[in-house]
């Protein structure tokens, strides 16, 4: 979920299991949605990860940092 104008929105990502993850299992999720990108990239913007693991509520902070260590280079 990514606020925008004040306004929710939600993407959904698709499993994309590591070499070690046991069969049916994902320990990554991917997503490849320009607009997404686009929203986590914007000044401000804040975004929330929320999943569901064998009935259980997860969520958290998804944090971009524009400043961080390892950023230059980095193409926008």
């Amino acid at each position: 979920m990514a606020m925008h104008d004040g306004n929710r929105e939600s993407f959904k990502l698709a499993a994309d299991p590591d070499a070690g993850d046991p069969e049916g299992q994902s320990s990554r999720f991917v997503s490849s949605d320009a607009e997404l990108a686009e929203r986590l990239d914007e000044e401000g913007a804040t975004a929330k990860l929320m999943v569901k693991i064998e009935g259980r509520s997860y969520a958290g902070d998804i944090v971009h940092d524009h400043d961080g260590e390892g950023h230059e280079g980095h193409d926008h």
